[in-house]
C-alpha cells in the first residue's frame, strides 16, 4: 500500500516556549504532526531538525521518522549561555514546509566565595555567588549537604556540612541538572580523632556508619594470614 505524499508539518505536544537552566536538556521533546494535503497523518515521513539560532545547544536527533499517527519528536539539551535557542523542524521530502520551536536557557549557578573557609561536619557554611534557587544541589567533597536558606536576590545560600569527609582541602560545587558551577575551596576538619583498638579490643559500629565513614586501617606488622 502506497503512503500518502507529507505536504506540512505542524506543531504538536507542550514542547514549544520551555525553560531551562544553561547546559540542561529540556524536560519535554519538540513535537511535528505530518500531514498530507489532505490533512491526513502521514506515518514514515522523514523530518529534518536544525538548531538554528544558540550556540552550543544539541539535538538528540538530527534526522527522525514519524510514527503510525504522524508525529515525531526531537530532545534539545540547551547551550552554555543564557539566552535564547531556536530549533527548526523541516520535511526532507519538502524542505519549504517548516516550523520553529523556541526555548529559553537561564544563567548556570555561580560561586565565588566561602564563609566560613574551615569547617566541621554539621557546620553551617555560606556560599556567595551567583544565580542561585531552591533547586540548586550543593556537593561538598562529592557529599550532598543540606541547603538551609537561599537569599531572595540568589546571591548566597547556607547548607550543612555532610558527614564522612576526608579531613583537608574539599571542593564545594552547585549544580542544577547538568549545569555546575566551578568549585571554591575550602578545609575540612574532622570533628574527633580516629579510635585506635589494641589487641582483643573491639567495637560495635552501626551499619550506617559503615556508609562512607569507618575506614580501617591494616594492623601494623601484619604480615597476613
Amino acid at each position: 500500500m502506497d503512503l500518502p505524499q507529507p505536504a506540512s508539518l505542524e506543531k504538536t505536544g507542550s514542547g514549544d516556549g520551555q525553560q531551562a537552566t544553561a547546559g540542561n536538556r529540556l524536560s519535554r521533546p519538540f513535537s511535528v504532526r505530518v500531514k498530507a494535503s489532505d490533512g491526513t497523518e502521514v506515518p514514515r515521513a522523514e523530518v529534518r531538525w536544525v538548531v538554528s539560532q544558540g550556540d552550543g545547544a544539541i539535538l538528540s536527533d538530527s534526522l527522525t521518522v514519524t510514527d503510525g499517527i504522524g508525529v515525531a519528536h526531537a530532545y534539545l539539551t540547551l547551550g552554555p549561555t543564557a539566552g535564547t535557542y531556536t530549533t527548526t523542524a523541516s520535511l526532507v521530502q519538502r524542505p519549504v514546509a517548516e516550523v520553529s520551536f523556541t526555548a529559553q536557557a537561564v544563567a548556570a549557578p555561580e560561586l565565588t566565595a566561602i564563609s566560613p573557609a574551615t569547617f566541621s561536619t554539621g557546620d553551617e557554611i555560606v556560599l556567595v555567588g551567583a544565580h542561585l534557587s531552591d533547586s540548586v544541589i550543593v556537593e561538598v567533597a562529592g557529599r550532598l549537604a543540606r541547603v538551609q536558606h537561599v537569599s531572595a536576590g540568589g546571591g548566597d545560600l547556607t547548607a550543612v556540612v555532610p558527614r564522612c569527609l576526608m579531613p583537608g582541602p574539599v571542593a564545594v560545587t552547585v549544580r542544577v541538572g547538568l549545569a555546575t558551577s566551578a568549585a571554591v575551596t575550602g578545609t575540612y576538619l574532622a570533628s574527633s580523632e580516629p579510635l585506635r583498638l589494641g589487641p582483643g579490643e573491639y567495637v560495635s559500629v552501626e551499619p550506617v556508619e559503615l556508609d562512607g565513614c569507618a575506614r580501617f586501617e591494616d594492623a601494623v606488622g601484619d604480615s597476613g594470614p
